[in-house]
């Protein structure tokens, strides 16, 4: 391998994004810079092992309903992601738990983990990278260069809105 395909390889395992939103919640704009890596196996069980400390060792069950409520459970994960897949971030997201506007954390876990399913998927996302890194807009979309095989999040489907104890997570961001 060149020095230069080891230098492809290694920027094509991170994204950089950029995030601005008026918050409907508390009013402020969140706008700012982030990258996000591939999990290598280390990552990854490392990535499990906060969401169960974030869990408190709970898990949800959707079987029986029991454990772990489906919305606590979804909240520990995205919290639990970026914490372990953020290389970079802007200050305000030092603790994603302070955050008071689900919809902030929503947006951010969707691009590390849309970065994180294009190798799963097989794709490189090489074309979002070249155009426009993807800028989310305080509308919630992010710019022309978002592409159609954008995978779901883990944890998310087209009809999902889940509510639970009266808070709901949209699909406003989605596009």
């Amino acid at each position: 391998m060149s020095v230069n395909d080891f230098a492809n390889k290694t920027s094509s395992m991170t994204k950089t994004f950029v995030i601005d939103i008026d918050s409907e919640v508390d009013g402020k704009n969140y706008r700012g810079q982030f990258t996000t890596q591939k999990l290598n196996i280390g990552k990854t069980i490392t990535l499990g092992v906060r969401k169960t400390q974030l869990a408190a060792g709970l898990s949800y069950n959707p079987e029986s309903g029991r454990g772990l409520p489906s919305i606590q459970d979804l909240l520990c994960e995205m919290v639990a992601h970026c914490e372990v897949a953020l290389m970079a971030k802007p200050s305000w997201f030092d603790d994603p738990l302070e955050l008071v506007d689900m919809e902030i954390l929503q947006a951010v876990y969707e691009e590390v983990i849309s970065f994180e399913n294009q190798f799963r998927n097989g794709t490189t996302g090489d074309s979002e990278r070249d155009t426009d890194e993807g800028v989310r807009r305080s509308d919630g979309h992010r710019g022309e260069s978002q592409g159609s095989s954008e995978s779901e999040p883990e944890g998310f489907r087209d009809d999902d809105s889940a509510e639970v104890v009266g808070i709901q997570i949209s699909k406003k961001h989605k596009k």
